[in-house]
């Protein structure tokens, strides 16, 4: 056989043997404090794929939705966002829920640098958009590392493995760092008393 014939043969047999994700999409849902300024979807290793986003959250919850349309195989998908924080506060814990419209599993984190994390494994619920599925969540917390200040980007996201084409919907929650959750609830007292008068 031929240099170029084994060649070809080699890559057919590659081709057939790895997942393929033939269509996706990832969009901001719902009331518009979460933006995607950007999104890619690269293929890494046979059934492995990285989709990144550029994203921007305003408000809580963030939510976006997208799907995944396979070509029959078993994909893992690291849902990785860098988002900027154009919160008023400082982030110091984050939390992802994520809904799915089939069973999938939640096999790593994307976190920023020395946060700590605690993943609840995905089971049958219904998701962030009122789908009717399985739901996971992940909570971050700043552990060693920084806040992520206003104006500030960090990475957060998701390393997940499910079979065959799914829907799914994210809700993002970013908490603010105490002393600022301490000042928030003054105001919200201060609010509060001078309506009564």
């Amino acid at each position: 056989m031929g240099r170029l014939a084994f060649l070809m043969v080699l890559a057919l047999a590659a081709g057939a043997a790895s997942a393929d994700i033939i269509q996706w999409d990832f969009a901001p849902a719902g009331e518009g404090t979460f933006a995607v300024s950007s999104s890619q979807l690269t293929q890494t290793v046979p059934d492995e794929f990285v989709m990144a986003a550029g994203c921007s959250q305003y408000g809580c919850p963030g939510l976006a939705a997208g799907n995944f349309v396979t070509d029959g195989t078993d994909p893992t998908v690291w849902i990785a966002q860098t988002i900027q924080n154009d919160t008023t506060f400082d982030w110091t814990d984050y939390h992802i829920t994520i809904g799915m419209t089939q069973a999938f599993t939640i096999t790593g984190v994307i976190a920023p640098d020395n946060w700590t994390w605690n993943i609840t494994a995905p089971a049958a619920g219904t998701g962030p958009d009122g789908t009717a599925g399985y739901v996971g969540d992940v909570d971050y917390s700043v552990g060693s590392g920084s806040p992520i200040v206003q104006g500030a980007s960090g990475d957060f996201g998701l390393i997940v493995h499910f079979n065959g084409s799914i829907a799914y919907c994210t809700e993002q929650i970013p908490t603010p760092e105490p002393a600022t959750l301490g000042l928030l609830a003054l105001a919200g007292s201060a609010l509060l008393a001078r309506r009564r008068r």
